[in-house]
């Protein structure tokens, strides 16, 4: 199962002059091409960080941009891990 969830990413700007983005994802989805193409940092391929020098609705605007560019490979993505819930629970 390949995905990045919603509640696995972290952006924040309390206190500071950049904002911080954390990344986490499961299987082959690489948050650390995101982190290092977009908010200058990288990591592992399943936990990855950057920062964003510019304002939090900048930050989330890119990440909404990545969303929609993404989102032939993101609904396939969906699908998939809906095809193994699927099997899970009819076990």
């Amino acid at each position: 199962t390949d995905y990045i969830s919603e509640n696995e990413i972290l952006i924040d700007s309390e206190g500071t002059k950049y904002v911080r983005i954390s990344m986490r994802s499961v299987g082959d989805f690489p948050v650390n091409t995101i982190c290092s193409n977009y908010y200058n940092g990288g990591g592992h391929k399943n936990a990855s960080g950057g920062e964003y020098y510019g304002s939090i609705e900048q930050a989330i605007e890119i990440f909404e941009s990545l969303l929609e560019e993404n989102n032939k490979i993101l609904t396939q993505l969906v699908s998939k891990i809906e095809n193994i819930e699927d099997k899970v629970n009819t076990k």
